[in-house]
């Protein structure tokens, strides 16, 4: 009986592993295989192997044109296992990091490198500048350091009732299911400067500025906050960065959230006291 030859098997065991995406929120495991977003050849059978049926070959042998694209094939809204992140969106209530819009998707894609507003370096965005499409151990797959600069990378610690299977986002995606522990501000000061203003990361309770009596009471969906305790709301909570805006942008200028869906003073009202 002949045997494989070690260095054969070891490539063998690669290509059989190579299939099972790394892990991560979202891409991982057998919801996530390296041909849903890539083609070892440019055609099967004749036929294109990209989804949009074009005949050419795409960067990284992508199934797209560009990795934009071949993230909106499914981050469309168009898949019911992935996330939708275009506005409107189909989940209850507001999602988490908002929904990108005509109106103000800078987050999305910018064609040409720009400075982000309190940051030092130019950037040109696109999904993969902030999400790494293979997968990895940070909340949402958020790179620990999206610039690529060599900064200290930034973990986002979180509490989730429901956890990413691969087929439930209207459970996930949503900001019920999320409890921000730390990191959020840190992350986002890596592109736009450390967050010095609004007192980012410091309890509410006992601030000059904020009321708590009014973040207590308010009957808006509460904005996100970092809760030490996992109870929100309480003294420990803490302003961050997406306590305003949405990373994923809105309708409003500065990507901002307006808690009644029609006014920034109701985003406002809800730590300071009118």
């Amino acid at each position: 009986m002949s045997r494989i030859h070690p260095l054969l098997l070891l490539v063998i065991i690669a290509f059989a592993t190579a299939r099972i995406a790394a892990g991560g929120d979202w891409h991982y495991g057998t919801h996530m295989v390296c041909s849903d977003c890539h083609t070892q050849h440019n055609s099967e059978n004749g036929q294109p192997m990209r989804t949009d049926n074009n005949p050419l070959p795409a960067p990284m042998l992508l199934r797209r044109g560009t990795a934009l694209e071949l993230c909106l094939s499914c981050h469309d809204g168009s898949n019911p296992n992935a996330p939708d992140v275009m506005a409107p969106v189909g989940y209850v209530g507001d999602p988490a990091g908002g929904a990108f819009s005509p109106l103000n998707a800078h987050h999305l894609n910018n064609p040409t490198a720009e400075v982000p507003p309190g940051g030092t370096i130019p950037m040109v965005l696109t999904c993969t500048t902030c999400h790494d499409p293979h997968g990895n151990d940070n909340y949402r797959n958020l790179r620990p350091d999206p610039t690529k600069t060599g900064q200290p990378s930034v973990t986002i610690l979180t509490v989730q009732s429901n956890r990413a299977n691969g087929t439930n986002p209207s459970q996930v995606y949503v900001p019920s299911n999320v409890i921000y522990k730390s990191g959020v501000s840190k992350w986002c000061g890596q592109c736009h400067g450390d967050p010095t203003h609004h007192s980012v990361d410091k309890p509410m309770w006992g601030s000059a500025i904020a009321d708590y009596a009014a973040w207590s009471s308010t009957t808006l969906p509460r904005v996100p906050v970092h809760s030490l305790d996992n109870t929100i709301p309480s003294a420990d909570d803490q302003v961050i960065c997406i306590s305003c805006h949405k990373a994923h942008g809105s309708d409003h200028d500065h990507l901002l959230i307006y808690a009644d869906g029609a006014t920034l003073n109701s985003t406002c009202q809800e730590c300071h006291n009118p």
